[in-house]
């Protein structure tokens, strides 16, 4: 399933160069292959409680301007159900400062991902 959901887009891509004129941006291939892999992966196991976001964490970068970064993200269980938070907050260097993680209840994406950041905003707010 990995080597089609790679090649797929890697055909499509090129095929957008040569019969559209499309630049080459190896940034935006990549996000598109993961989020293929991740449908695909969805469409195969259905049942397994992953959310699509999980698949699509990037590895610490270094911030700008020598900032703090805060990476937070929620998982739902379905459309409305089970959920948890967890967030990540890196210094500029990408080191880990803080780590959190906790479940929030029954709720649905969109107020899991808005407490994840309000819970990110009260421990930044309370740092130096």
């Amino acid at each position: 399933m990995a080597f089609f959901a790679t090649i797929w887009p890697i055909w499509l891509w090129r095929n957008s160069m040569v019969y559209n004129g499309k630049i080459f941006d190896h940034i935006q291939l990549f996000e598109t292959i993961k989020i293929r892999l991740g449908w695909w992966c969805k469409a195969q196991r259905p049942t397994v409680a992953i959310s699509l976001n999980d698949l699509f964490l990037a590895p610490p970068k270094k911030s700008v301007d020598n900032m703090p970064t805060f990476n937070v993200n929620a998982s739902v269980l379905g459309s409305y159900g089970s959920a948890g938070i967890h967030g990540i907050l890196r210094n500029h260097l990408g080191s880990s400062l803080v780590i959190f993680s906790k479940a929030i209840g029954v709720v649905d994406p969109v107020l899991a991902e808005t407490i994840a950041i309000k819970e990110a905003l009260k421990i930044f707010y309370a740092s130096k």
